[in-house]
């Protein structure tokens, strides 16, 4: 029998930056960003050095963020501060249905959460939120390898994570599907320890400033 690996605790699996830096050219975030499980800080760094005003929360005590509330509780969130724009990478189990609901009641203006491509899939705690509130852009990107197998190598995961959006203004549902390879994202790599430099993260955040009108 071929051992599984374990999951992380809190489903906490690093986002890379790549990810990150598609969401920054393709959404149209303005204003205070909240990150509702920010673990170790991947994205809000990445949108702090884009000059954003961002605040952190992360449930587990461990985790250096600013607010440590329960995302998948709707009441937990009255402790947290309004925010523009909710960007997030949260757990790929069944908490995700909550804290993407949650986030979309919270943010004032839209949501953005790294998710597995089956979120689109009818499910019971989601299926009534997709049928009133049908993202408004689906970035499909190729596969990460988030984890090791139980012989130690990267291997991918079985669904692949894609950038689901839900800009609140945007009443006539799914207006944009973006399907892009390997080759049409800067910065791409497909393991941890192939990550770049922040210092070309910060290059990469100032083209991307350059050619857009945040």
């Amino acid at each position: 029998m071929t051992q599984q690996s374990n999951r992380h605790d809190f489903d906490f699996y690093e986002t890379p930056a790549w990810l990150t830096l598609l969401a920054l050219k393709h959404i149209p975030f303005f204003g205070m960003i909240g990150e509702p499980c920010a673990g170790h800080g991947a994205i809000s760094s990445i949108m702090s050095a884009a000059g954003f005003n961002v605040w952190c929360n992360d449930i587990d005590l461990a985790k250096p963020a600013d607010y440590h509330s329960d995302a998948t509780n709707s009441k937990h969130w009255e402790t947290l501060p309004r925010a523009d724009w909710i960007f997030s990478n949260p757990p790929y189990s069944d908490l995700s249905a909550p804290i993407v609901q949650n986030a979309y009641h919270h943010a004032r203006v839209g949501v953005a959460m790294i998710l597995r491509l089956n979120w689109f899939e009818v499910c019971a705690d989601r299926v009534r939120f997709l049928q009133e509130h049908p993202p408004t852009l689906i970035i499909n990107v190729p596969r990460f390898c988030y984890t090791r197998s139980a012989k130690g190598k990267w291997a991918t995961d079985q669904c692949p994570t894609n950038i689901y959006c839900w800009e609140k203004s945007n009443t006539s549902g799914l207006t944009k599907i973006l399907s892009l390879s390997k080759s049409d994202i800067p910065l791409f790599y497909r393991t941890p320890d192939e990550s770049p430099s922040f210092k070309r993260v910060e290059i990469e955040i100032a083209r991307i400033k350059k050619s857009s009108t945040f």
